[in-house]
């Protein structure tokens, strides 16, 4: 469901609901058929039943100033390709007599300029719905399977209700519960040009427009497409030149009801859905707890007082890799506090390179083997805090040192991928510390006696051995800043660097 933040003027798609998938081998029966039928509508009413209800009667909203006004919820568009439609409707979807929700064309005529093709009268909503009731609603008796399925037959329908039927002013007052759905031009927008036009996609067009593109749409179908290709007569050509003045005439442009973005956000759940371990019992709490992180996480980057994003884009939602950010070695040593950083990279400070948030090291772990690697992480910011590892590596002489990453760099093409490391070493243990009777290591910063800088070492993924678990020497910093100082308030002077100290914490497990 697209939901606009009226604050921040933002558009975020929530899951309202997960409808679980019936086993194909039920579906091989009528009875089967019929189960899924009734189990989507009633899953439909459960999530919708509270809207439905204020549609009637009027909800409450509270006003961010104070106070409260009544308010009617109205379902204005419902996006979803030509399959799913009929089943939202509760309508047949193949094997059927008339094919098209908005109308009694024929199955064999749909893409004709006769009555029985475009020229066919509308479905009747109040009709369609009362069969529906009707057959529902009938008991058993001698006669009563033929009579259904006549009645079926006569409407192309199914013997359920759709539960967006109680929704005021879909099946009542104006009757649009079939131009709820929207105008699917996912497979269609290559057909012209000048029908897909930024004003027709984009909203802005003009009712005497809007009629001249929907004749050249229907000129089309019948004096280019079925001479050329044969006769054709699926819903998406009759739909095209049937009923694209009906979309114009509801909603003002052909956007809307565009399914590409439901197709992109599919790719998410399927990402989702990959990662959990596919036991029918289990996997959908673990797609609803990733969803409930991801939107957490989301929140907290994004739905800030007084932060303004731009809108959303399709462009935007689809594009889900980072290839890092492009800087200058003169802007890193700025930013990130790296002095000789060109001399240890032996590349001039206004040379240009990628930086990402980390990098993957080591062979994968089980029991993903082949798919996951561990994780070393330098980022300035992550999930609105920093987060720098500590690891164990090895340079090119052979030893092995402690040291903090600071930066990951890469080329575009991911051949090149270097580590900035600051370098760690060891420092005397004080006398009785409880920290060092465990075996934990007590650190400096590695400085030259005659320089002002941290040691900077430049490695790749295979030079390194493990992420290291690093804490303040807390009793030093107390000491000498008092206990109310933290280490991000620390004045950054050369003095500073010197005197702090770090410990190993040799009781969590490094990875």
């Amino acid at each position: 469901m697209r939901i606009v933040n009226i604050r921040l003027k933002t558009i975020r798609w929530v899951t309202v609901a997960y409808i679980p998938q019936v086993v194909p081998a039920v579906l091989s029966s009528t009875k089967g058929n019929e189960v899924r039928v009734e189990l989507l509508q009633r899953i439909l009413f459960l999530v919708f039943r509270s809207c439905i209800k204020a549609s009637h009667t009027g909800s409450f909203l509270d006003l961010p100033g104070g106070g409260e006004v009544r308010v009617s919820p109205r379902a204005l568009l419902y996006v979803c390709d030509q399959k799913e439609e009929r089943a939202v409707m509760c309508l047949k979807s193949s094997g059927c007599q008339y094919p098209c929700t908005l109308c009694m064309c024929e199955k064999g005529a749909a893409c004709t300029d006769k009555k029985q093709g475009l020229q066919a009268r509308r479905r009747s909503v109040r009709a369609t719905v009362e069969a529906q009731l009707s057959n529902a609603s009938m008991g058993q008796f001698l006669g009563a399977a033929a009579q259904r399925q006549e009645i079926e037959m006569a409407h192309s329908l199914n013997s359920v209700p759709p539960a967006l039927a109680a929704w005021a002013g879909l099946a009542n007052g104006p009757e649009l519960l079939y131009d709820l759905p929207g105008f699917d031009r996912l497979h269609l927008a290559a057909v012209t040009k000048l029908l897909y036009a930024k004003k027709c996609t984009g909203g802005g067009i003009s009712p005497t427009e809007a009629k001249v593109l929907a004749v050249r749409a229907k000129d089309w179908v019948l004096e280019h497409y079925q001479p050329l290709l044969g006769p054709c007569h699926n819903t998406k050509l009759h739909r095209l030149a049937a009923h694209v003045m009906d979309e114009f005439r509801l909603r003002g442009n052909l956007y809307d009801g565009d399914t590409g973005l439901n197709e992109s956000l599919h790719k998410r759940v399927k990402l989702a859905y990959k990662m959990t371990n596919r036991k029918r019992a289990q996997f959908l709490e673990q797609l609803v707890l990733v969803e409930q992180a991801a939107h957490a996480l989301c929140d907290d980057m994004c739905d800030v007082e007084g932060d303004e994003p731009p809108p959303a884009r399709p462009s935007d939602l689809r594009r889900l890799r980072k290839m890092g950010k492009r800087c200058t070695v003169a802007e890193l040593i700025r930013r990130r506090d790296l002095p000789g950083l060109d001399v240890a990279l032996g590349l001039s400070q206004g040379t240009t390179v990628l930086t990402s948030a980390g990098l993957f090291f080591g062979d994968p772990t089980t029991p993903r083997a082949g798919r996951t690697k561990k994780t070393l992480r330098a980022a300035p910011e992550f999930h609105g805090s920093p987060w720098f590892d500590w690891l164990e590596y090895r340079t090119s002489d052979g030893r092995t040192h402690i040291g903090r990453a600071e930066v990951v760099l890469h080329n575009h093409a991911g051949t090149w991928q270097r580590v900035v490391v600051k370098r760690a070493e060891s420092a005397a243990a004080e006398r009785g510390c409880v920290l060092s009777a465990y075996k934990c290591q007590r650190l400096r910063w590695s400085i030259p006696v005659d320089g002002m800088d941290v040691r900077l070492d430049v490695i790749t993924a295979h030079d390194v051995l493990r992420i290291v678990v690093v804490e303040f020497d807390w009793e030093d910093l107390c000491s000498r800043h008092g206990p109310t100082k933290m280490p991000d308030a620390l004045p950054k002077t050369a003095a500073e660097v010197r005197a702090a100290r770090f410990f190993t914490n040799v009781f969590a497990p490094s990875v």
